[in-house]
């Protein structure tokens, strides 16, 4: 991986810093920042972090994060808020927050299959599970993650990505390529009793 410096009208060719991935076979899925460490994640069971310097350039190598269950595949999506990652292990059907290097606690994602990207809107996370063509969500508080209902919305096509910003949850719909957004207040109510 490479860290470049970002200019008012471009981005510098060339790196200011550069680490080797754990497992580096092509697999890295995702990438984020908690607090001065990237969080990286491959799908051959391997989640990562880096450091960044002061600079905010990568610096060191990657050391794997501590407590991944080895007969885990596909660590996948990720979104993070200041020292906490919120990572989807797509085939043991789980999100765990990462800490400080180490899984801190799983949760499984009941009877939704195969959570891959996450949105985080406050303490409100949610999951598009790809093979339920479905969004789940859950509250994140401290070190728990609770799952709040099964569906907060069904698809009609495999979700392939999903964003929050400024009151509004957007997915990408695989069944034509659509972008279906809803509000994630709406979301919510949706799932209040």
């Amino acid at each position: 991986m490479e860290s470049h410096q970002v200019f008012d009208f471009g981005v510098s060719t060339s790196s200011d810093g550069i680490a080797g991935l754990v497992v580096a076979d092509g697999s890295s899925a995702q990438v984020g920042v908690v607090e001065d460490q990237l969080i990286i994640t491959e799908k051959r069971n391997a989640i990562e972090t880096v450091n960044l310097n002061s600079d905010d350039a990568v610096s060191g190598v990657a050391t794997r994060v501590q407590g991944i269950p080895q007969n885990v595949n596909a660590p996948f999506g990720l979104v993070t808020s200041g020292n906490n990652a919120y990572v989807t292990i797509a085939h043991a059907d789980e999100i765990s927050l990462v800490r400080n290097s180490s899984i801190l606690t799983s949760t499984g994602s009941g009877t939704q299959h195969a959570p891959c990207w996450l949105a985080l809107d406050g303490p409100f996370l949610f999951s598009s599970n790809s093979p339920s063509m479905t969004i789940s969500p859950y509250t994140v508080c401290g070190p728990k993650i609770v799952r709040d209902a099964a569906i907060a919305a069904s698809l009609n096509g495999v979700p392939t990505d999903i964003a929050y910003r400024r009151g509004l949850a957007a997915v990408i719909d695989g069944s034509g390529a659509t972008l279906t957004t809803r509000s994630s207040r709406w979301m919510r109510t949706a799932i209040l009793p």
